[in-house]
C-alpha cells in the first residue's frame, strides 16, 4: 500500500499501521468531548443529571424493556 497525504495525521485512521502516541490522544480527546456532548443532551432531555446517565451508559446496550427502566426511553414500541 502507499501513502499520500496532506498533513501529519491525514493517514491516522489507515488500518496499515497502528496509531501514533499522539494520535491515540487525539483521538482519545474526541471520544471524550462526543461522550460529554452525549450526556449532557441525554441528561438534559431526560431531565437526570450527568451522573444518572453516565452510570447507566457507559457503552452498555439494553433491552427496550431495560431502557424503560431506566427512565431512557418514555414508551416501548410494537
Amino acid at each position: 500500500s502507499e501513502t499520500l497525504k496532506t498533513s501529519r495525521h491525514a493517514d491516522a485512521d489507515d488500518i496499515f499501521r497502528p496509531f501514533t502516541d499522539e494520535e491515540r490522544e487525539i483521538l482519545k480527546r474526541k471520544i471524550e468531548t462526543a461522550y460529554g456532548l452525549f450526556l449532557e443532551r441525554v441528561s438534559a432531555g431526560r431531565k437526570l443529571t450527568r451522573e444518572e446517565v453516565d452510570n447507566v451508559g457507559r457503552g452498555r446496550v439494553w433491552t427496550g424493556r431495560q431502557a424503560k427502566e431506566r427512565r431512557l426511553v418514555d414508551e416501548l414500541g410494537g
